[in-house]
């Protein structure tokens, strides 16, 4: 498979290299090549870190996109870890409303719903929701899935009545964002 290609070649630090590498990951990630996925990204990220350093937004990319790659693959502990790492260095690197810090709180929150962390999960999400209606706005697509995902942690957690309220909260303004002016 593709993944047999020299990447250890002096190409390694070459912005397009690093983007083609990053594309085929997803690519292998799309598909259902999980492993294929991860070697790619993993190979990414190292290069990436050595390279421009931790701030950088697209090696935060990397260890985003890895960290997603371990969940598909039931590695969720890893994947917490690393989204919980990754979430550290962008709060301090991009702020706390910047969107990839928010996809990186939405996903540290489900990776902490699937290891059974119910409460954690649900505080970060509600933590996820406010920082979005402030920053992106109630109706932005973003906010709406942070809504559902939040609503989903309630779920689990038994407050029902809350979920539901939330889940129907969401339809409403999504079945208005979808309505034609």
């Amino acid at each position: 498979m593709v993944s047999s290609l020299d990447h250890t070649v002096t190409l390694n630090e070459s912005s397009e290299w690093l983007e083609l590498a990053e594309r085929l990951a997803e690519y292998f990630y799309c598909d259902g090549f999980y492993v294929d996925a991860i070697q790619w990204l993993t190979s990414t990220w190292q290069i990436r870190k050595a390279v421009p350093g931790d701030v950088d937004v697209a090696t935060l990319r990397s260890m985003y996109n890895l960290a997603v790659s371990y969940g598909s693959l039931g590695r969720t502990k890893e994947a917490a870890q690393l989204l919980e790492e990754t979430l550290e260095i962008q709060k301090r690197a991009l702020g706390p409303e910047h969107p990839d810090t928010l996809w990186s709180m939405n996903g540290l929150a489900a990776s902490y719903g699937r290891l059974g962390r119910a409460e954690e999960a649900a505080r970060l999400h509600e933590e996820t929701l406010e920082i979005q209606k402030r920053a992106l706005g109630p109706e932005h697509p973003d906010t709406l899935r942070s809504m559902n995902n939040l609503a989903v942690s309630y779920w689990s957690l038994g407050r029902t009545k809350e979920a539901a309220q939330l889940h129907e909260e969401t339809l409403e303004k999504r079945k208005r964002a979808l309505t034609p002016a």
